[in-house]
């Protein structure tokens, strides 16, 4: 395409048109990648922690009900004297890893509606439908920059719906938001360069890739320069896109020559149908994700990453999970995530929605729980000896609201796991309305990122998170 092409109003309109960010990141994205599962990055230093995940379950947890019922999430106690709920007990090998938080909020000033689309679009951005570049893309940008992949965010049947505002939580652009990669095969072949049905490569020539990435990029240029505002935006960000692309290129050869990770394996399973959205896969899908997400991280080939499961006001019917208590082939009433959500009163084992919104908690937390021990089971060598990948990093479980009983913004349940040389593991930490904008600068210093101020509300590190 020519300059003189660009001209034309309505081939601007086209292109912008055509630009759709799953095709372009997808489609490009995992066509031109080298083969880069031999790589493994030395660790400077634990000063900062080396890599951060962010993993989300969708529609809250049961928190205080009507009735006054207590949290069955939240821990009571004191900074150092507490116990684990039972909802929360199957953590209690990594309670000494990890931070418990009361009162954390993500509407500190009351402007935002209590409900699942305006917490999924603070969640991340800490601002009012998501106009704040959310807290991974910041990192990703920053201090992951240079990585081959400054960002990697895998899904589990993330747009298996039609689509609705704020089902993908990363924003690497005020309210310009991005899908996951929901199939398993293709981000294994993304980020490996190999099949993960049979091993074959599924890469390209790289001169091929890295001429047509400078040609497209030179040619992207010159029509950024005719356009302004939003639309010049959004163009910077395809063209950071096309860098990144470029980067994976140029190191490609240095990564794949450090055998000092061993590769993946080779997934045994066919994964060609896993793009649908049959619900009995999605156990497997995001154990695969899990995994696809460690081995990446391990191998160095990036350190900021989102894992999403399902999305906000899910329909997962947790009934077709084989691996769930709530596993029926015949069930008499079909009761989804969203709809256990709203389990009304009593907040007991009475109730059926609510018995099954606590044993679908339970089951995220075991997904969790795995990512911690896949994380625990691998070690690496830093300046200061050996440690394992979770010492060296930071877990962090969100979600959208509180308690979508009462459709609350309040008294959040995030939990944070590992980075043991930056943070404050094995504390409960009691606050009165902290701002979750304010807990996502911590984390962003943890990372050696000096943020100043984040979101609508975001002015300085939360009190006790960091060393």
């Amino acid at each position: 395409m020519t300059s003189k092409q660009f001209k034309s109003s309505r081939a601007r309109k086209k292109l912008i048109s055509s630009m759709n960010r799953r095709s372009f990141l997808t489609g490009i994205g995992s066509a031109m990648l080298l083969p880069l599962w031999k790589s493994k990055k030395a660790l400077a230093s634990t000063t900062t922690a080396q890599r951060i995940v962010f993993f989300y379950m969708p529609d809250g947890v049961p928190g205080i009900s009507y009735q006054g019922t207590p949290s069955l999430w939240h821990c009571s106690g004191s900074e150092n004297n507490f116990e684990l709920t039972d909802l929360l007990s199957d953590l209690a090998p990594f309670k000494d890893k990890m931070l418990f938080l009361n009162g954390v909020t993500m509407d500190p000033v009351g402007t935002a509606l209590q409900m699942h689309i305006p917490g999924a679009l603070r969640l991340l951005t800490g601002a009012n439908n998501a106009q704040h570049i959310s807290i991974d893309q910041i990192l990703a940008q920053g201090i992951a920059a240079q990585d081959p992949w400054n960002h990697i965010y895998l899904g589990a049947q993330t747009s298996s719906r039609n689509p609705e505002v704020g089902e993908h939580l990363s924003y690497p652009m005020p309210g310009i938001n991005i899908p996951a990669q929901d199939d398993p095969a293709a981000a294994f072949c993304d980020l490996f360069g190999v099949s993960a049905i049979n091993g074959d490569s599924c890469g390209i020539n790289s001169t091929r890739s890295f001429q047509a990435i400078d040609m497209a990029m030179a040619e992207l240029e010159i029509f950024r320069r005719s356009l302004g505002g939003v639309e010049s935006h959004k163009l910077d960000f395809h063209l950071s896109s096309l860098e990144q692309l470029k980067n994976r290129i140029v190191t490609g050869p240095e990564l794949v020559s450090n055998s000092s990770c061993s590769p993946p394996s080779i997934l045994s399973q066919d994964y060609r149908a896993w793009q649908s959205s049959e619900q009995s896969l999605f156990p497997t899908i995001l154990r695969a994700q899990i995994d696809n997400m460690v081995a990446a991280m391990e191998c160095g080939l990036g350190r900021v990453g989102l894992i999403q499961c399902s999305n906000h006001a899910s329909d997962l019917s947790f009934h077709e999970f084989p691996d769930s208590e709530l596993y029926d082939s015949s069930p008499s009433q079909v009761i989804t995530s969203h709809i256990a959500s709203h389990y009304g009163e009593p907040a007991d084992d009475s109730n059926p929605f609510f018995r099954t919104f606590v044993l679908q908690r339970k089951w995220f937390l075991r997904q969790f729980l795995y990512l911690l021990e896949q994380l625990e089971q691998r070690t690496e060598l830093t300046a200061e000896g050996e440690r394992t990948m979770l010492d060296n990093s930071i877990v962090v479980l969100i979600s959208e609201i509180s308690d979508g009983n009462v459709h609350s913004l309040h008294n959040m349940p995030f939990l944070i796991a590992g980075g043991g040389s930056v943070l404050n593991q094995g504390k409960l930490l009691n606050y009165d309305n902290a701002a979750h904008a304010d807990l996502w600068i911590a984390l962003a210093h943890a990372m050696g990122e000096p943020l100043q101020y984040f979101g609508d509300e975001g002015t300085a590190p939360l009190d006790g998170i960091l060393r």
